[in-house]
Order: C-alpha cells, then sequence, then structure tokens
C-alpha cells in the first residue's frame, strides 16, 4: 500500500526549465501533410529526475495529460493551459529528443542530459528538507492565526489549518519511508533532490519574499509611505501568483506513468518534494487571502468635528488621516480603483479559479480540503496617516490669509497660515488626496481660523472704558454685579478664573476685589465668582458677575443690602482688561 502511495505521487511534481517555442511550419502546398514543430529548451542541460515544464505562448496542450517518448521509453505529461510538465527518466550523460503528438502535430524538444555533480550526502539533504518543511509549517500556521484573529468568522479558515496537518503527516510518512532505505536507495533519494534542489529553494524564496513584504503592512504608529508599500507587496504577489498557477501542472495527477522502474528512494525523494510544494501553494493561497483581508484602498477622509485654529505665523503639524478598507468582490473591475487594486483583486480572482480547479485533480490522500472563496462583499476598514506624497493643499477661500503646506522627511504635514489682519480671519481650504494606482481622487473641506496680528505692540489698543456698574437681583435670585463698558480693538477679556493668580497677570480678566475687615489690602476674590457676558460683545456690552458663597439676595433687601448682609462690612470693587493688559479704572461698588 506504502509503494502505491508512493508512485502516485511520482506524477504530482512542480517545476523546472522553461521551453521556448520555435515553430517551423511546411509550407502551404504541403499543408495535407502532418505538421512538424521543434520546440528549443531554455536550459543547455538538465539531470535524470529533474522535473521539466514545457510553457507555450499559445495553448497548443490540448490534453490534459498524454504521453510522450524520449530514448524509448515513455513518459507522462500532465497539462493545463499552455503549460505542461514531466520528470526526466534516469537517463545516461547524452543528447536526446522528446516525442509527441497532438491534434495531428509533430513535436519534438531537443533535451540534454548531464548528470548532477557534487552530490551531498543523502542525510544531508533529508536534514535541510525537514528543517525547511518544518520552519514554513510554522510560519503558515502563523499566518492562519493572524487571519482568524481578525477575522469575524475565524472557522472560515479552519480547513486550511487541517490541510497543514495533512502535510505535517505526509512529511512524516516520508522520514520513515526515508529513513527504511537502503544505503544504495538513499543515493538515489539525493539525486532526485539534488536535481531539483534550486527549484525548491527558488519556490521557498518565493513566498518567504512575499510573507515578508506583509510586515510593513501593519497598522503603524508614525506616517509612513504606506501605498509604497502595498505596491511592493503587490509586485511580489503577482510574481508568486504567475509563479505558482504556471507551475501547476508539476503536481497535478494525471494517472499513469511509467514509475514502475523507480526504486523506493526516488519514489521517497519525490513524496518529500512534493510536499514542500504543496505547502507553498498553500502559503500562495493564504498570502492572497492577508493581502486582500488587508485594509490597502483609500476611500474616504476623516473630517474634523471642530474648527481649526491657526496661531498666524506658527507652523502648525497635521495629521491627515483617511479610512483604508480591505478589498470586495467588485474591486477587479471597478472603474475607480487604480492599478494596483484592480491588479491584485484580479490576481486573486485567478488564483482562485486556477487553484480550485487545480485540487479536484488531485488525489484524495493529498487534496486540500481548502477552497478559495471569492471576495466578500463586506469590507474591514481602518483609519491611517496618509504620507505627504499624496497630499496637497489649496483653494484657501479667505485672500487675507496666506496659507503653505510644508512637507516633512519623515511624510508629516506642517502647515502654516498667516495674515496681516488685525482680527481673527475665517477660512476654509481643501485636502485632496491624490494616488491614481489606488483611486480616484478624495477631497474634503477644512473650516479654519487664523489668529490675528499682535495689535498690543502697535499702539493702537487703549484701556476699556467702565461707563456704569450697578447691584441687581438676577432672574435666579442671585446678587448680580452688572458692568456696562466699551472696548477698541479687540475687546475686553471676559472671564474668571481658577485658584491663584499674580494680580499682574491676565487671569481673572474680569476683576472682583474685595476688603475684608482687619485686612491692610484689597485681594481679588479667588475661586469666589462666575462672569458672562448677558448683553453687546467684547467691544461693548454688559458683563455680569454673580458671587459662588453667599451670593443669594435676601427677601425684603435690595441686592446691595443683601451683598452687605451676607459680608459685612466689606468693600468691593471691579476692573476691566484687555488682552494687551490695559486696565480699566477700578469702580467701587
Amino acid at each position: 500500500m506504502k509503494k502505491k502511495l508512493l508512485l502516485l505521487l511520482f506524477q504530482m511534481l512542480f517545476i523546472s526549465g522553461i521551453l521556448i517555442f520555435n515553430s517551423c511550419s511546411k509550407s502551404d502546398d504541403e499543408t495535407t501533410e502532418q505538421q512538424t514543430t521543434q520546440l528549443t529548451a531554455l536550459k543547455n542541460k538538465y539531470a535524470p529526475y529533474e522535473i521539466v515544464m514545457l510553457t507555450a505562448s499559445e495553448n497548443i496542450f490540448t490534453s490534459s495529460s498524454f504521453n510522450a517518448t524520449i530514448n524509448d521509453q515513455q513518459v507522462e505529461i500532465n497539462a493545463q493551459e499552455n503549460n505542461a510538465s514531466f520528470i526526466l527518466p534516469d537517463l545516461s550523460n547524452g543528447s536526446y529528443e522528446l516525442n509527441f503528438s497532438l491534434d495531428n502535430k509533430n513535436y519534438t524538444v531537443a533535451i540534454n542530459v548531464v548528470a548532477a555533480t557534487n552530490i551531498a550526502a543523502p542525510q544531508e539533504y533529508m536534514s535541510q528538507m525537514q528543517t525547511d518543511i518544518n520552519s514554513h509549517i510554522v510560519s503558515l500556521n502563523n499566518q492562519i492565526t493572524i487571519l482568524e484573529q481578525n477575522s469575524d468568522t475565524p472557522s472560515e479558515y479552519q480547513s486550511l489549518k487541517n490541510d497543514v496537518v495533512k502535510y505535517t503527516n505526509l512529511l512524516n510518512e516520508y522520514t520513515t519511508a526515508y529513513n527504511n532505505l537502503s544505503d544504495t536507495d538513499k543515493q538515489e533519494f539525493a539525486k532526485v533532490i539534488a536535481a531539483n534542489k534550486d527549484l525548491i529553494t527558488e519556490f521557498n524564496n518565493l513566498n518567504s519574499d512575499l510573507s515578508a513584504s506583509f510586515t510593513n503592512l501593519r497598522t503603524p504608529n508614525s506616517v509612513q509611505d504606506y501605498e509604497a508599500d502595498v505596491e511592493a507587496s503587490m509586485g511580489k504577489f503577482v510574481f508568486s501568483v504567475a509563479y505558482t498557477v504556471g507551475h501547476i501542472p508539476l503536481i497535478l495527477t494525471g494517472g499513469k506513468l511509467l514509475a514502475a522502474s523507480f526504486n523506493p528512494g526516488v519514489l521517497a525523494a519525490l513524496g518529500v518534494v512534493t510536499t514542500s510544494f504543496l505547502i507553498n501553494v498553500a502559503d500562495t493561497v493564504t498570502a492572497a487571502v492577508t493581502l486582500t483581508s488587508k485594509s490597502i484602498k483609500p476611500f474616504e477622509f476623516i473630517t474634523e468635528t471642530s474648527l481649526v485654529v491657526y496661531e498666524s505665523g506658527v507652523e502648525k503639524i497635521t495629521d491627515i488621516k483617511a479610512r483604508y478598507r480591505s478589498l470586495i468582490n467588485n474591486d477587479a473591475d471597478n472603474p475607480d480603483n487604480g492599478s494596483v487594486i484592480t491588479t491584485i483583486a484580479g490576481k486573486y480572482n485567478n488564483l482562485k479559479d486556477n487553484y480550485n480547479s487545480f485540487i479536484g485533480n488531485l488525489p484524495s490522500f493529498i487534496r486540500p480540503s481548502y477552497v478559495m472563496q471569492s471576495l466578500k462583499n463586506s469590507y474591514k476598514a481602518i483609519a491611517r496617516s496618509v504620507s505627504n506624497n499624496y497630499i496637497t493643499i489649496n483653494n484657501n477661500t479667505n485672500p487675507n490669509v496666506n496659507l503653505q503646506q510644508l512637507n516633512q522627511p519623515d511624510g508629516t504635514i506642517n502647515i502654516s497660515a498667516t495674515t496681516d489682519a488685525e482680527t481673527d480671519q475665517n477660512f476654509t481650504y481643501t485636502v485632496n488626496y491624490t494616488n491614481t494606482k489606488f483611486t480616484g481622487s478624495l477631497t474634503k473641506t477644512v473650516n479654519a481660523k487664523v489668529t490675528g496680528t499682535d495689535i498690543c505692540s502697535q499702539g493702537i489698543m487703549t484701556a476699556p472704558v467702565i461707563s456704569n456698574v450697578t447691584v441687581q437681583c438676577n432672574n435666579d435670585n442671585e446678587i448680580a454685579i452688572q458692568i456696562s463698558f466699551t472696548a477698541n480693538g479687540t475687546g475686553v477679556l471676559v472671564g474668571d478664573g481658577f485658584g491663584y493668580a499674580d494680580p499682574s497677570s491676565t487671569e481673572y480678566p474680569t476683576r472682583l476685589y474685595f476688603f475684608s475687615p482687619g485686612a491692610t489690602e484689597f485681594s481679588i476674590a479667588y475661586n469666589g465668582y462666575d462672569v458672562q457676558l448677558i448683553s453687546g460683545d467684547v467691544n461693548s456690552g454688559v458683563i455680569e458677575i454673580t458671587l459662588s458663597g453667599s451670593g443669594n439676595c435676601i427677601d425684603g433687601q435690595s441686592a446691595m443690602q443683601s451683598l452687605n448682609s451676607n459680608y459685612p462690612n466689606y468693600i468691593w470693587k471691579v476692573e476691566l482688561m484687555n488682552q494687551c493688559n490695559q486696565r480699566s479704572s477700578q469702580v467701587t461698588l
């Protein structure tokens, strides 16, 4: 039974030299004769047991499985679309010709056989294959775990995990088979590995590079050129998919092969190599799902929820964020998508179709249970800071404001807004995202304000003027000190304060002082009152001060009588100021 299992694996191997077709057709008056095409091998030599792939510029392989002869030995060629493969028999050094016929046309391929040299010890090959495959299995399991963690339905990857277990068990079986080989058969094992070692290494490195490129696609802590990283991953992904799809015939089981002449050493080696290639196919599939599941397409800006305030002439660090989403079902054909997005989605679909067709032709004991699904109709999204490579800021609506975009080396953007106007200037501007490889243009409008110039140094501001002060009982029955005023320029500062403040500062700008019994001087009523502008504006209006403590009016008493009752023998006075710390005269109540 084990021998039968190993025999089946002989026909499943991946990959080798690519043959370029040079056609030599008969003249028009000889069209009734059978046409012969001479094919030229790209490689100038092949080793016994090397896996050879034929690739045509057009699909001449009209059968998925057909026989050919070389040195009077029959070999089976397996084909899919314009790719076909066969395993070179154990031939002596020399020149040979592969012959086959399809659709009443004859094809010949010149094959130069040169035995591999410097073949290492069998155990060295076996140990290296075990190390590489086990390392690959660990990496593949880690990738699947990440997919599960980021999925709303992690069970969708259970069959992919089961396939990895299946390949692990296959490796264990072929390891046992190797350990049971005679020394002579182990030498044959080494010949097979040596003949195909470059192919194994190439496929391993290809998928390792692809997986490594995904590291930069994780959520960054700072601004990065995310689009450049996605484009780099796309390039590796496209190559990996093309490589995998192009070499599918190498692991297709086509039926009968003349495997009876192969000894157990050859079959054990083919089993190990086949396991390696199957894991690489699973790796390519996992990478395809991983890349399309990542949020890689920008589709809308994150908008500001409040007015953006700039201090005139001061650069402000601006974190421009956009939402990026995973790929969805129609992205390959969506005209709004750029070439990077359509290429990734299209290559995913290409891999899905070829992979799903391919696994149906494998025998059950090695057939993957995971079936690639169409891209989903819903997406996941994440906010990312956008690199300044793709951002332009324009359409400033206020001619009194000079707006500058200052790109920084780390990808961030500083914005400087300046004005010569004395007063604050409101304006809007547009933020544009432009990278046609990813999407059509994205825009958003930002509402902003830049503070006016410092007019204090220009000598045009004067101190506020208090025109009247009254003490009233307001609608809330609070003792209310109401101050009528006028002020030029930027007007008065309206507000109270918190905690202690230097009397010479502009803290507690609407200033209430008191002189208590036994004191030697007036003091600010720290934390003792609230302030609001009840009419007018900061240039002309009425400010109301209410006491925080015992500040209620007493029935039967006026507001001033209530104040004196609550604070016997206190003296009160008020003062206003502007941003230049110019102060009104103090008015005693």
